[in-house]
Protein backbone atom coordinates (compact mmCIF):
# COMPACT_ATOMS: atom_id res chain seq x y z
CA UNK A 1 0.00 0.00 0.00
CA UNK A 2 1.25 3.50 -0.68
CA UNK A 3 1.77 5.42 2.23
CA UNK A 4 0.15 9.88 1.54
CA UNK A 5 4.01 10.74 1.81
CA UNK A 6 4.89 8.63 -0.97
CA UNK A 7 1.76 9.92 -3.29
CA UNK A 8 2.86 13.93 -2.50
CA UNK A 9 6.47 12.99 -3.72
CA UNK A 10 5.44 12.08 -6.82
CA UNK A 11 5.79 14.67 -9.91
CA UNK A 12 2.34 16.21 -11.04
CA UNK A 13 1.13 16.29 -14.46
CA UNK A 14 2.02 20.29 -15.93
CA UNK A 15 -0.66 21.77 -17.52
CA UNK A 16 -0.16 25.05 -19.51
CA UNK A 17 -1.82 27.72 -17.13
CA UNK A 18 -0.60 30.80 -19.23
CA UNK A 19 -3.50 33.28 -20.87
CA UNK A 20 -1.69 33.33 -23.74
CA UNK A 21 -4.18 33.47 -27.30
CA UNK A 22 -3.37 30.66 -29.49
CA UNK A 23 -1.92 31.31 -32.58
CA UNK A 24 -4.14 33.10 -35.61
CA UNK A 25 -4.99 31.00 -38.68
CA UNK A 26 -2.04 30.76 -40.66
CA UNK A 27 -4.67 32.44 -43.60
CA UNK A 28 -7.33 33.84 -42.21
CA UNK A 29 -10.65 34.47 -44.14
CA UNK A 30 -11.06 38.08 -44.65
CA UNK A 31 -14.47 39.33 -44.58
CA UNK A 32 -14.68 41.24 -48.52
CA UNK A 33 -14.21 44.19 -48.75
CA UNK A 34 -17.44 46.34 -50.05
CA UNK A 35 -16.69 48.21 -53.66
CA UNK A 36 -15.87 51.67 -53.86
CA UNK A 37 -19.10 53.49 -55.61
CA UNK A 38 -18.71 54.81 -59.34
CA UNK A 39 -20.36 57.62 -59.58
CA UNK A 40 -21.99 58.90 -63.08
CA UNK A 41 -19.58 61.97 -64.32
CA UNK A 42 -23.01 64.45 -63.92
CA UNK A 43 -23.10 63.60 -60.87
CA UNK A 44 -19.65 64.10 -59.67
CA UNK A 45 -19.55 67.21 -62.10
CA UNK A 46 -22.94 68.70 -60.26
CA UNK A 47 -21.47 67.66 -56.79
CA UNK A 48 -18.04 69.70 -57.44
CA UNK A 49 -20.01 72.76 -58.70
CA UNK A 50 -22.20 73.16 -55.42
CA UNK A 51 -18.95 72.42 -53.25
CA UNK A 52 -17.62 75.38 -55.69
CA UNK A 53 -21.02 77.31 -55.42
CA UNK A 54 -20.53 77.83 -59.35
CA UNK A 55 -23.13 78.16 -61.54
CA UNK A 56 -22.97 76.37 -65.31
CA UNK A 57 -21.99 79.96 -66.44
CA UNK A 58 -18.80 79.76 -64.26
CA UNK A 59 -18.07 76.49 -65.72
CA UNK A 60 -17.95 77.63 -69.32
CA UNK A 61 -16.05 80.71 -68.47
CA UNK A 62 -13.36 78.46 -67.07
CA UNK A 63 -13.21 76.07 -69.78
CA UNK A 64 -13.82 77.76 -72.75
CA UNK A 65 -17.33 75.66 -73.10
CA UNK A 66 -20.18 76.61 -74.61
CA UNK A 67 -22.85 76.88 -71.95
CA UNK A 68 -25.02 74.61 -74.21
CA UNK A 69 -21.79 71.86 -73.64
CA UNK A 70 -21.58 72.43 -69.78
CA UNK A 71 -25.76 71.87 -69.89
CA UNK A 72 -25.07 68.70 -71.63
CA UNK A 73 -22.72 67.86 -68.92
CA UNK A 74 -24.48 69.02 -65.72
CA UNK A 75 -27.40 66.65 -67.49
CA UNK A 76 -25.84 64.06 -68.42
CA UNK A 77 -26.57 63.90 -71.99
CA UNK A 78 -23.17 64.09 -72.54
CA UNK A 79 -20.16 63.01 -70.37
CA UNK A 80 -17.60 65.58 -69.01
CA UNK A 81 -14.01 65.00 -69.90
CA UNK A 82 -12.47 63.62 -67.25
CA UNK A 83 -9.55 65.79 -67.13
CA UNK A 84 -12.25 68.57 -65.88
CA UNK A 85 -13.64 67.03 -63.62
CA UNK A 86 -10.59 65.98 -61.54
CA UNK A 87 -9.74 69.71 -62.02
CA UNK A 88 -12.89 71.02 -60.40
CA UNK A 89 -12.93 67.85 -57.80
CA UNK A 90 -9.38 69.18 -57.23
CA UNK A 91 -10.50 72.53 -56.51
CA UNK A 92 -13.33 71.56 -54.33
CA UNK A 93 -11.22 69.30 -52.30
CA UNK A 94 -8.90 72.27 -51.89
CA UNK A 95 -11.68 74.62 -51.07
CA UNK A 96 -13.03 72.42 -48.45
CA UNK A 97 -9.50 71.05 -46.86
CA UNK A 98 -8.92 75.34 -46.74
CA UNK A 99 -12.10 77.03 -46.63
CA UNK A 100 -12.47 80.87 -46.88
CA UNK A 101 -11.21 83.21 -43.78
CA UNK A 102 -14.51 83.55 -41.49
CA UNK A 103 -16.51 80.77 -42.91
CA UNK A 104 -18.14 78.08 -40.72
CA UNK A 105 -19.51 75.73 -43.33
CA UNK A 106 -18.53 72.20 -43.60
Amino acid sequence: MTSIVEASDRPRCQRNHDMTPPDPPVNPVQPPTPPTPVYPPSQRLRAALRALRWPNTALAAETGASIRKVQSWVAGERDCPERVLAWLEGLARHLKENPLPGENRD
